[in-house]
């Protein structure tokens, strides 16, 4: 399962760029050749966020105040969800490609194109630079799993990398060889930003999520796999005696994420957060998240709080039901 920032200075070579086009909210920081830091920025608070997630389309609107005495600059980044292959390998993906290309950020109004970076992780390890003295491209760091190559080319290339890894320390152990061929990715946006003094700035982002999912279905009992989504999902008693002792059945689902907590590392907590959720017809749909969580119409759930300081990121999982025969 899925589960999809910069000072202006800085050192040359720190960028990594996907020249071909392949959720989260924003922050500063910058981004290295170890890995991506995410700094707390002391001036620039979030007066507003407006989150709006469907399967089909992800549209976030932020009002930011720069409370300084003077305009101050950063370079905003947008970390997409991390992506585990070796965990998802069994699911079913929306259209990568799409994901990236349909990525578009606005500010004030205006259409800007923010640089990507493509990051690899081997067990919570970031292996970017290791994967680029390999000659893996950024497309291929980002989908390792729907690589072009015949498939004995790409293994001899994963195994001779992993290899070297393994010969330089980089990493220290690996499973068997099957399970090299795919590692987790991550994509983050970013582009220099000037928040001007006292003024409200707005930045809007839209994109398709990338989503996952599974055509396993969702376990009706207490087995460990649905114990798993259980805690992921936080699957409610309603949820549950929908899905085994309803009259229909759910034989797949989805699921799709959004990262939430770098909202924390403005100046101060968001001022006020609406947060819009669409689900398919006729699926259920689980979540972690509180009691703010409204149902207004048959598919749409609304949220909002004031002074809000995430502490979680989001996971949605729709349970699909199946066409009557």
């Amino acid at each position: 399962m899925s589960r999809i920032y910069c000072r202006l200075a800085l050192l040359a070579g720190c960028l990594i760029s996907l020249t071909n086009a392949a959720s989260a909210n924003d922050s500063t920081g910058y981004v290295a050749t170890g890995g991506v830091t995410y700094l707390k920025n002391p001036n620039v608070r979030m007066a507003s966020e407006d989150l709006y997630i469907s399967q089909e389309r992800i549209h976030v609107r932020y009002e930011f105040v720069n409370d300084a005495p003077q305009s101050v600059s950063e370079t905003v980044l947008f970390p997409m969800p991390v992506i585990d292959y070796a965990e998802t390998r069994d699911g079913d993906f929306a259209d990568t490609a799409g994901l990236v290309e349909s990525f578009k950020v606005m500010v004030n109004g205006q259409s800007i194109k923010p640089t990507l970076h493509a990051r690899g992780f081997w067990k919570e390890k970031d292996i970017t630079t290791a994967l680029t003295q390999c000659g893996f491209s950024d497309r291929e760091i980002v989908f390792p799993y729907f690589n072009d190559e015949p498939d004995n080319q790409w293994r001899h290339r994963v195994d001779t990398c992993f290899e070297k890894m393994l010969q330089q320390g980089i990493i220290s152990e690996t499973e068997e060889s099957d399970e090299r061929h795919v590692w987790a990715s991550q994509i983050i946006y970013s582009w220099p930003q000037t928040f001007p003094s006292k003024k409200t700035l707005i930045v809007e982002h839209q994109y398709q999520p990338l989503v996952g999912g599974s055509v396993a279905g969702i376990a009706r009992g207490n087995s460990e796999y649905a114990r798993d989504l259980q805690r992921a999902y936080c699957f409610n008693k309603t949820f549950w005696q929908k899905m085994v002792q309803g009259s229909k059945t759910y034989p797949a689902y989805t699921t799709l994420g959004y990262v939430l907590t770098t909202g924390a590392n403005w100046a101060k907590p968001i001022g006020r957060f609406k947060l819009t959720i669409d689900k398919p017809k006729n699926s259920l749909m689980s979540l972690c998240w509180d009691a703010s969580l409204k149902k207004v119409s048959e598919t749409r759930f609304e949220a909002i709080k004031t002074n809000f300081k995430p502490t979680r990121d989001i996971d949605i999982i729709f349970a699909v039901a199946a066409d009557p025969l």
